[in-house]
């Protein structure tokens, strides 16, 4: 084979090798600024740490963060079911609120209403005291409707008990005896001025 074919060959390959190590250079720079930034962002110093020093702080301070996050999440939690308890406990203030001012409004309504009612009592009474003194009383019907007193029979007892002309009609009444300070009337005969006239008893 001619040296000239060998040649061609030759140059033939040498651009596939050094597209390839070119790419690898590529890809070893594109991480070696990864890592720059992962040291920047977990705030050590690139010299003294390795990149597996670097890998194990990253998979250490990740896992710190997913811990930090669960424990967010259980904090939400709670938060929320906090929050939803002031809410019905809110709405259960407001009922009471409504329902007492309810309440206040009807005592205020009823203490109007006999405030109202004492005051034209008090006019009232004002007005009857201010009547004039020579208005003229009306007796009540009660006191009109009262009966007299009854009196009883009234008896007409002789003192004279040796009267024979009026028996006494109440034998067994004890009739009270004259005192003895009382002189006795004397007995009057009939003359002859007090008898009667014949042509009279004839009558």
């Amino acid at each position: 084979m001619p040296l000239s074919c060998l040649s061609k060959k030759s140059t033939g390959k040498v651009p596939r090798k050094i597209h390839k190590a070119a790419r690898e250079k590529l890809k070893r720079d594109h991480m070696n600024e990864l890592f720059l930034e992962l040291s920047n962002t977990l705030d050590v110093d690139n010299q003294n740490n390795g990149k597996a020093s670097m890998l194990r702080d990253t998979i250490r301070l990740i896992g710190e963060l997913v811990t930090q996050m669960d424990s967010l999440k259980k904090e939400n939690a709670t938060l929320l079911s906090e929050f939803n308890y002031i809410t019905t406990e809110k709405n259960e203030l407001v009922e009471e609120t409504s329902a007492l001012d309810a309440q206040v409004k009807g005592l205020q309504r009823e203490i109007d209403e006999r405030a109202s009612c004492s005051n034209a009592l008090v006019s009232q009474s004002k007005s009857t005291a201010q009547l004039p003194e020579d208005n003229v009383a009306i007796p009540l019907i009660g006191h009109a409707l009262e009966t007299a007193p009854v009196v009883g029979p009234v008896f007409v007892v002789p003192l004279h008990h040796e009267s024979q002309g009026f028996p006494n009609p109440f034998p067994d009444m004890n009739v009270p005896k004259v005192p003895s300070g009382v002189s006795r009337p004397r007995p009057r005969y009939p003359s002859s001025s007090d008898s009667w006239s014949s042509h009279i008893l004839t009558k």
